[in-house]
Order: C-alpha cells, then sequence, then structure tokens
C-alpha cells in the first residue's frame, strides 16, 4: 500500500509539473514578440548551418558569378537543402534548430521579465547543446555542420552513426537547458517577482 501511495504521488508530482511547465510556455508564446522571435531564431539557425554545410560551395557561387545570379542559386540551395542530405540529418538539424530558438526566446523572457540573470548551469549547457549542434547538426560524414567545413569529417567516420552521436547529445543537452530554465521561472519567488512588478506598473 504505501510502495502504492508514493507511486501515485510521485505521478501526481509530475503532472503537477508538467502542467506549470506547459503553463509557462503558453504564458511566455502567447505574447506575440516571444513567438516572433522563436520563429524567427529557427529558421535563421537553420539557415545558418546550411551555410556551414555549404560555405566553399556558395563562396564559389559568388566567384562565379554576378551578385544577383548567386544569391538566387544560394536561394534555391536553402530550398531544396531537404534533398541533399540523409531524412535523419534534416530531422536532427530542424529539431536543434527549433530547439535552439525556443531555449533563446525562453533566456530572453528570464532576462527582460523575472531576474534579470540567467541560471549558470543551463546557461553553460545552453553554450554546449548550441556549438555542438552547430558543430554537428547531423551526419558529420556528410559534410554537415562546422566539422564538415573543418575538414574534420573523416575522423568521425570510425563512430557507429558516423558523428549523429554528436547531434544526439547537442538535443539532450538543449532539452534539458529548456526544462531547466522553464523550472527556475516557475520557482514561487520568481512568480512573486513577476506580479509585484505587473502589480506596480
Amino acid at each position: 500500500k504505501q510502495y502504492l501511495y508514493d507511486l501515485i504521488l510521485k505521478n501526481e508530482v509530475l503532472i503537477s509539473d508538467i502542467k506549470k511547465v506547459i503553463s509557462i510556455w503558453k504564458e511566455i508564446f502567447n505574447k506575440k514578440e516571444y513567438l516572433f522571435m522563436f520563429l524567427i531564431g529557427t529558421i535563421l539557425f537553420y539557415i545558418l548551418n546550411i551555410f556551414i554545410s555549404n560555405f566553399w560551395m556558395i563562396i564559389n557561387f559568388y566567384k562565379t558569378y554576378n551578385f544577383s545570379q548567386a544569391s538566387i542559386i544560394t536561394f534555391n540551395l536553402i530550398l531544396n537543402f531537404r534533398k541533399t542530405i540523409l531524412f535523419s540529418s534534416f530531422l536532427s538539424l530542424i529539431i536543434i534548430s527549433i530547439l535552439s530558438s525556443f531555449l533563446f526566446s525562453l533566456m530572453i523572457y528570464n532576462i527582460r521579465s523575472v531576474r534579470k540573470r540567467i541560471n549558470k548551469k543551463a546557461g553553460f549547457l545552453m553554450s554546449i547543446g548550441i556549438f555542438l549542434g552547430i558543430f554537428a547538426p547531423g551526419c558529420v560524414v556528410c559534410g554537415m555542420g562546422l566539422a564538415g567545413l573543418l575538414g574534420l569529417a573523416t575522423s568521425f567516420a570510425i563512430l557507429p552513426f558516423k558523428g549523429k552521436e554528436i547531434s544526439f547529445i547537442a538535443i539532450i543537452l538543449l532539452s534539458f537547458s529548456i526544462l531547466k530554465t522553464t523550472f527556475d521561472l516557475a520557482k514561487p519567488c520568481n512568480i512573486k517577482s513577476t506580479l509585484d512588478k505587473r502589480i506596480s506598473k
């Protein structure tokens, strides 16, 4: 009976925590500025990775063609980038782009509305996660990310998943940072601080 009671209690706490997380996300992204920041950030991070993965090719476009032609070719490259990589790499790139932008938006909200200070642990994990997301957002051996640009692709060939492990680690770190930042925002002192600011206005 005690075991069952403890299990029920843990489930209730978990459900309560999930509700808090969803509630905070709704509160933040119901504001147009943060929703816009999230959407634009996701697109920019995705495009940044395309530029990094195809850096020398894009440079060659602008050397070979005039600015207008090179820009059109580059734009087409961005639109058709999905067709040039494995689906698993595309999926990991999309997930990392979404998580990075989502976390960045949470951090900005945290700085503006609550504590004016970022949790050091969450900030450190965010930095590592975003770096790994840029370094290897997918299949490194396929030439994706900063690792491919720096010519390190062959170094990851010995890994079972050809460097996809790094993007998986990045996803875990970014996800943990998002939850850590959200729970920090859910702390009573932070909620009280936010309410006090609203009342004073």
